[in-house]
């Protein structure tokens, strides 16, 4: 089944969240991070608080946090599964997004991931990307031609992650715009968290609706292969799917957009890497992987 059309304006609205979202985080400006990391890795391998979000210290507020910035601190809280649960997140990232896979340990951890698979199996993704992403793409490279100027985060990489999110999970088309919008601000907790709180109840009330509609009509669509996912006796609670689109459309919204983003700049910033990447397509999976390390 094709994916539905969509169109590829930013409305005004999801671009103050944006803007919001950028002061809030400190992503206004020249919010390069290498500097600060480069300072605190000198110092120590791990911090108090999150210095990429400008905050240096633990106020009181909540659980202590800690950040790891060398690759052998990194390394260690990632193999070490005993020490450094990932159940912190229970009190970090449930309250907005409701149970996600980010808090579960190994071995419940490999269940639901192998649950959350069915979403991306590689038969599907190769359908959607010949029948919808790259429709998408060319629509957007089309109009960028007959303009001859464009502001690329703005018009292709702020856009085009969120409506692909919205296509493969069903929405409608008119509500792509408030679910970008909602899923900006859901991230952007730092900033002000019952804004995040706000969006994320709204979230919760829309996806009730669309998950009870394809447990009775399932169509060709990331919610209605969740809704029926199932690994040794195991399924998704309707709390876990909540929990999993919470995730995914703000990943869409904003994770996705800045790593694109990011990519497309170090490629147009070394343009000897850019010509081999055009020169051979076959390099295209290494730029990724590089474009996200970086």
């Amino acid at each position: 089944m094709a994916g539905p059309t969509v169109t590829e304006d930013v409305p005004q609205s999801v671009r103050d969240a944006q803007e919001r979202f950028d002061a809030g985080m400190g992503a206004d400006g020249d919010a390069s991070p290498y500097p600060t990391l480069r300072e605190l890795r000198a110092k120590a391998p791990v911090h108090p608080g999150c210095a990429e979000m400008g905050i240096f210290e633990n106020t009181g507020d909540g659980p202590p946090t800690f950040a790891a910035y060398s690759f052998d601190a990194v390394k260690a809280v990632f193999t070490d599964n005993a020490t450094f649960s990932t159940r912190c997140y229970e009190a970090i990232v449930r309250p907005l997004q409701g149970p996600t896979i980010l808090e579960l340990d190994e071995p419940e951890h490999q269940v639901y991931r192998k649950l959350h698979e069915y979403a991306f199996a590689r038969p599907s993704m190769r359908r959607w990307e010949a029948e919808l992403v790259r429709p998408l793409v060319e629509r957007t490279i089309d109009k960028l031609q007959r303009g001859m100027r464009a502001d690329l985060v703005a018009e292709v990489f702020m856009p085009i992650p969120v409506r692909v999110i919205g296509a493969l999970l069903g929405l409608p088309e008119s509500d792509v715009p408030e679910f970008h919008r909602l899923g900006i601000e859901l991230l952007g907790f730092k900033a002000d968290y019952d804004r995040a709180l706000r969006a994320s109840a709204q979230l919760g009330e829309y996806f009730v609706g669309i998950l009870v509609d394809r447990r009775r009509n399932p169509c060709d669509d990331m919610v209605s292969v969740l809704s029926q996912a199932e690994v040794d006796g195991v399924r998704l609670s309707d709390e876990q799917i909540f929990g999993f689109l919470r995730n995914l459309l703000p990943a869409g919204a904003e994770t996705t957009s800045r790593s694109t983003a990011s990519l497309a700049f170090g490629l147009l910033t070394n343009t000897d890497q850019l010509a081999a990447v055009r020169a051979d397509r076959s390099l295209f999976p290494q730029a990724i992987e590089e474009g996200i390390r970086w």
